[in-house]
């Protein structure tokens, strides 16, 4: 299970620029934590539904193991808990896959986390999110 698996997304990941570094722990998979120490990892992009991101650390690609990772996007702290599905060797770090399963409160907020880091690294997008928000009200009243 080192390599990446090849099956399609159906979320969208955006690209963190230039990175953001994250808090990791080690958890068995019932979230209790393993070892009280924490590393740091450079996470790369972030979904709904995954994240990928780089450490020296190799960890294992097992369902017996999970991961938590904190970070702070958009200027608010989230904590997410998922398990490592793919890692590739790369240079003197590893580049690891993983996938959790949030309940739908925290899809939305990641969501709207994603959202707000968008419009910062793009924020001449603002008036094109704001024109779609704007048409996308009228249509739910159209029906």
């Amino acid at each position: 299970m080192d390599g990446k698996e090849e099956n399609s997304r159906s979320k969208v990941r955006l690209k963190l620029k230039p990175g953001i570094k994250a808090g990791l722990r080690l958890l068995n998979r019932h979230g209790i934590l393993m070892s009280p120490s924490t590393g740091t990892v450079l996470v790369l992009n972030l979904s709904q539904e995954g994240l990928c991101f780089w450490s020296s650390l190799r960890l294992p690609v097992h369902r017996l193991y999970m991961v938590e990772v904190r970070m702070k996007l958009s200027g608010k702290n989230i904590r997410l808990q998922g398990n490592v599905v793919w890692r590739k060797r790369t240079d003197n770090v590893f580049e690891y896959g993983m996938h959790f399963e949030p309940p739908l409160l925290i899809k939305s907020i990641i969501t709207r986390l994603l959202n707000e880091e968008l419009l910062a690294q793009q924020p001449q997008q603002r008036k094109i999110h704001q024109l779609y928000r704007s048409l996308n009200a009228r249509s739910t009243f159209v029906k």
